[in-house]
């Protein structure tokens, strides 16, 4: 099933099997505020097609849902290859852009950037991730029908 098969049958109210072609990804570490057409722009840039974006949400002590930085998407394997490889542990997006280690030194940069922020928190921006991106095979339980947060009829 392609991607925007899947969408349609998201705003059609059905509820997709999860069979060997498709993946239900999470990807971690995003900007608070990213934005449907930044997260499909930012998989197309390396390689992803994806589909359903839901935004991770966490409710506040007054009962408000605020945005984690975290996304679970559909796609197919193929996809979900090319996140993990390109993306998982590579790539850190910040205040100036998304910075991404293309080979083992750059990564070092990143990993010991990552380790900096970690330790001296004046130096974290509000509302930016200062871990590096996570991708990964989703693997909460909870798979909603359809997403409250983004609109499945953008697309990029």
């Amino acid at each position: 099933m392609r991607a925007a098969e899947r969408d349609q049958a998201v705003r059609a109210g059905l509820s997709l099997p999860l069979g060997p072609r498709n993946v239900r990804m999470f990807l971690g570490q995003l900007p608070y505020n990213v934005t449907e057409m930044q997260l499909y722009w930012i998989c197309a840039v390396f390689g992803g097609d994806i589909a359903q974006p839901q935004r991770i949400t966490k409710t506040t002590d007054k009962g408000e849902k605020i945005p984690t930085g975290g996304v679970h998407v559909m796609c197919d394997e193929t996809s979900f290859q090319l996140l993990l490889s390109g993306m998982h542990k590579r790539v850190l997006i910040d205040d100036t852009g998304l910075w991404f280690a293309e080979n083992h030194a750059q990564k070092a940069n990143l990993d010991s950037y990552v380790a900096y922020l970690h330790t001296h928190k004046k130096a974290r921006k509000a509302g930016r991730p200062y871990e590096s991106v996570v991708v990964q095979e989703a693997n909460s339980t909870f798979v909603p029908r359809r997403s409250l947060q983004f609109d499945a009829t953008v697309r990029r």
